[in-house]
């Protein structure tokens, strides 16, 4: 995330400087019109810049947050889930989970939106098991 985040920080910091260091200035001076003009682009274009790295960002973060949850079709027999936040797993039939942890898994999930056979962990289990290919 950093690769995306210090570019946005960048920029924003930069237009900071822009509005504190140039234009708020030309507020209370009297300076040409064509001075204030040239620094009012160089902030807008600084904003749409973070703008830009913004909207990276969360689209940089939006591929992580499916990619870190997406265990469909996962082999977890030998994993270790304890201590482990499970809460927006995907999962599917083919997913195989440790022994004793599949009975809570099942209470705890909810068929996913929009996703066929697609499972995932709610925050807190429920009363009811959810058949794996639902």
């Amino acid at each position: 995330m950093e690769i995306h985040a210090q570019p946005l920080l960048r920029a924003l910091h930069t237009a900071h400087q822009h509005l504190r260091e140039e234009l708020v200035p030309m507020l209370f001076e009297t300076h040409s019109a064509i001075d204030s003009e040239m620094v009012t682009r160089d902030l807008a274009d600084d904003l749409e810049q973070a703008w830009a790295k913004a909207n990276d960002l969360s689209r940089a973060i939006a591929i992580l947050q499916t990619v870190s949850s997406d265990f469909v079709g996962e082999d977890l027999r030998q994993a270790k889930l304890e201590g482990t936040l499970l809460a927006g797993v995907r999962w599917n039939a083919t997913t195989t989970w440790p022994e004793e942890w599949e009975p809570l898994i099942r209470r705890a999930s909810m068929p996913a939106e929009k996703e066929p056979g697609v499972l995932v962990i709610a925050a807190e289990p429920s009363n009811t098991k959810v058949p794996a290919d639902t």
